[in-house]
């Protein structure tokens, strides 16, 4: 493969969704901290383009974790560079 045309394709973004768990113990506001947490990691550190965000909604889990019936379950969908991603 020509390395211009390799160099090109690899320099493309792509589309990403990170699905996230938090623990119920959270207060509402330490919830919003951590989402925003998340927003700011995609946008600052990976360099995304945020197209969608769901807040964290609380959810019965379809089987525990670490004893935990119950979470709050959030998702950011956003276009980045492939090797910025890799750091993560």
């Amino acid at each position: 493969m020509n390395e211009a045309l390799k160099t090109n394709q690899e320099r493309e973004t792509r589309l990403y969704e990170i699905g996230y768990l938090l623990k119920t113990t959270l207060r509402g506001n330490e919830v919003l901290e951590a989402s925003n947490f998340l927003k700011q990691m995609v946008a600052k550190n990976l360099e995304g383009k945020i197209l969608e965000i769901c807040r964290p909604k609380k959810i019965n889990l379809a089987y525990p974790i670490e004893r935990e019936k119950n979470a709050y379950f959030g998702y950011i969908v956003f276009e980045a560079l492939p090797e910025k991603v890799l750091q993560l």
